[in-house]
């Protein structure tokens, strides 16, 4: 899916924290590919006279980052990620958006019909986090830095009680007609980004960060049930196919069920990752994966290769390439390779 009208480009500048060569407990992929990079340029609403993306080499050695959950963070853990996405949020666009951190927003919404109900939904979303956490590594100064994720499944009676909301954290629920965040480390953030996913107008939405808690048997800001952690588990034991897998997990209520029950911006295709809670729900997704890929076949990708098609078709491979970070799908299926881990 190409897009004429507007054009940036992110680039990834640490070349060792972003692919590394490090052993990992899980077996390497096998790939064919000959474009593994370690550092990228990230390219998308492009035109067609966008620059080819060179290819440096893999750096051998790097030391992962542990990324943790988020209630086993410290204060200050948790207010650097805080910190630093206000950061993004202010510092100045690459293309033509409102900030840095809008840079991310509209890659994820050109890319949408490309990652979505396909085989790269797993690889693509794991390549885009790893793309935020360098960034934030920069902003803080600080290499060591990890990405925190959300473990739904332990607040799955009462999402909205988890840790995470309050004035203090991400706010919480949407207030007023608009449903904007009024409170949190987020509080009356702009939200203002080029919609591009088919089928919706390329007009820009200006206005708030939105929330609007789905509720459940009319209780007010109750959003409805995540998926315990025995379902998580049976997600993980449902199939040692990559394709039903991933299928079964980008439908699963711990995927949707965050979308659309905290709703307003993460509740739309075109600018979910406008709320940064976007980032720790996805992370949450990856580590299910890891667990799946540890229990089973790390080098393991097969599926549809487009929305709509009734058969697995054998072209599906880890050398297909993810745009726009030019980066082949073996080259993200082991996580150490791209200098993290779960705690």
């Amino acid at each position: 899916m190409k897009f004429a009208a507007l054009y940036f480009l992110v680039t990834i500048s640490s070349t060792a924290s972003y692919l590394c060569g490090t052993k990992s407990p899980l077996p390497s992929a096998t790939t064919n590919s000959a474009t593994t990079p370690a550092t990228t340029p990230i390219q998308t609403a492009l035109p067609a006279t966008t620059q080819p993306v060179t290819t440096p080499a893999k750096p051998e050695t790097c030391k992962p980052v542990v990324r943790k959950e988020w209630r086993n963070l410290s204060e200050k853990e948790q207010q650097d990620f805080f910190t630093a996405i206000n950061i993004l949020k202010k510092a100045p666009s690459l293309g033509n958006y409102d900030s840095r951190y809008d840079d991310f927003v509209a890659i994820h919404s050109t890319q949408a019909d490309n990652i979505h109900f396909v085989p790269q939904f797993l690889p693509w979303h794991r390549i885009f986090l790893r793309s935020l956490e360098v960034e934030m590594q920069k902003v803080l100064n600080q290499p060591e830095y990890s990405l925190p994720y959300w473990n739904k499944a332990l607040d799955w009676d009462a999402p909205e009680k988890a840790p995470i909301w309050g004035p203090t954290k991400f706010g919480g629920n949407g207030q007023g007609e608009n449903n904007c965040v009024l409170d949190g480390q987020f509080a009356n953030w702009n939200s203002s980004i080029w919609t591009f996913y088919p089928g919706m107008t390329n007009t820009k939405k200006d206005g708030c960060l939105q929330r609007r808690f789905k509720k459940r048997n009319n209780i007010t800001d109750t959003i409805f049930e995540f998926a315990p952690p025995e379902e998580i588990a049976a997600l993980v034991n449902s199939s040692n196919q990559y394709a039903e897998f991933s299928t079964n997990l980008e439908w699963h209520l711990t995927h949707y069920g965050a979308h659309g029950g905290i709703g307003g911006d993460m509740g739309h295709f075109a600018d979910t990752v406008a709320d940064p809670i976007f980032f720790l729900h996805h992370n949450d997704l990856d580590k299910i994966w890891f667990d799946w890929q540890v229990n089973n076949n790390i080098s393991d990708y097969a599926g549809f290769d487009a929305r709509g098609e009734e058969n697995v078709v054998a072209n599906v491979t880890l050398d297909d390439i993810m745009e726009p970070f030019n980066i082949s799908v073996g080259a993200v299926m082991n996580i150490t390779d791209l200098c993290y881990q779960f705690e």
